[in-house]
Parts: structure tokens; C-alpha cells; sequence
């Protein structure tokens, strides 16, 4: 089973790492929280998810974007890895979340 509960300080860093890495971004906009904690995995289909947020050092598993015949894009998280990613979600992709 995927556990993905933070804790308030863990919570805090990714938000922190999001806004820095969305601040170039201007044209985005951040959820007011994170989307898949709590094994409440949301799904949802809009052309104004444009991008994910990923913190590598989450529970062991791969974040995937796919679709449209572009090309495979996977990060993978676990304790092995590290750091906050922005990966965008071009329009016509989607975004999985693989463990």
C-alpha cells in the first residue's frame, strides 16, 4: 500500500520547494495543497493542469507522463532519492502516479 502521510514540516518544505520552483511561472498557479496525500489520490481531467510538482524523496515509486505520442516522462521518488522537481503536462498528456 502507498502511505503517503507528511508530517506539518514536511508539508511546509514542499510547498516552499513548489512556489520557488512555480516563481518563473507566472502563467501557473499552485493548489492551495498537495493532491495525492493521504492515499486520496484525486482524479481529474482539465487543460488547466499543466504541470506537477514532485518530491523525490516521497514514498518508492514513479511519477509518469504520457499520452499524445510525446515522449515518456518519469521521475522516480523514493528515500534513494531527493529534492523537488517541476515537470509540465503538455496538453493532451496525463500524469500518473506509479508504484
Amino acid at each position: 500500500m502507498l502511505v503517503m502521510a507528511r508530517t506539518d514540516e514536511a508539508k511546509r518544505a514542499l510547498k516552499e520547494a513548489a512556489q520557488e520552483l512555480m516563481a518563473e511561472k507566472p502563467d501557473m498557479q499552485l493548489e492551495e495543497d498537495e493532491v495525492t496525500a493521504n492515499n486520496d489520490f484525486q482524479y481529474r481531467l482539465s487543460d488547466d493542469i499543466r504541470g506537477v510538482v514532485v518530491d523525490c524523496n516521497s514514498d518508492q515509486g514513479r511519477v509518469q507522463i504520457s499520452g499524445k505520442k510525446l515522449p515518456l516522462v518519469q521521475v522516480e521518488t523514493g528515500p534513494r532519492h531527493g529534492g523537488y522537481v517541476f515537470r509540465q503536462i503538455p496538453n493532451g498528456q496525463s500524469c500518473m502516479l506509479l508504484q
